[in-house]
């Protein structure tokens, strides 16, 4: 597994490694065992599964509904240096930046967005720029335990 999967974060690190030993284990037996791109590519998957549903989902049920729409809405504008311009997000939201200073800075202080220069910012939590874009999040017990296998 690489850097790029977990971004050297010690939570996913760990779920990376616990659902790698878990699919191991369901399949092999033997003592020895030499890790296929499948079984990396399934762990990987199944520990952003378990991430989104244990971290991503809680955080985002804490958050006010102007918050979580500034989040989606800052995921769409991302450029290929994962920035966004406060400029689109305002537009796209159909205000000023003005009225979403206030808005900016509660995600700026609790550390779920960045500034990183003048009019720009970025997500700081892994994965989260995707998840505010998927649908409805699941959070039926039983689909999720058929998505993890239990």
């Amino acid at each position: 597994m690489n850097k790029k999967a977990s971004f050297v974060h010690p939570y996913l690190m760990q779920l990376l490694g616990y659902h790698l030993i878990l699919r191991i284990n369901e399949l092999n037996t033997e003592k020895k065992h030499v890790v296929t791109e499948d079984e990396a590519s399934e762990a990987i998957a199944n520990s952003i599964f378990a991430y989104e549903q244990r971290a991503l989902k809680p955080l985002l049920d804490e958050l006010p509904n102007g918050e979580k729409k500034y989040l989606r809405i800052m995921s769409d504008c991302l450029n290929e240096d994962r920035l966004a311009a406060t400029a689109d997000i305002s537009r796209s939201m159909g205000t000023t930046q003005n009225k979403l200073s206030k808005t900016r800075a509660c995600l700026i202080n609790n550390g779920i967005i960045a500034a990183p220069e003048q009019g720009k910012v970025m997500f700081c939590i892994p994965y989260l720029a995707d998840y505010v874009k998927k649908e409805p999040h699941m959070s039926d017990a039983v689909e999720i335990a058929r998505q993890r296998r239990v």
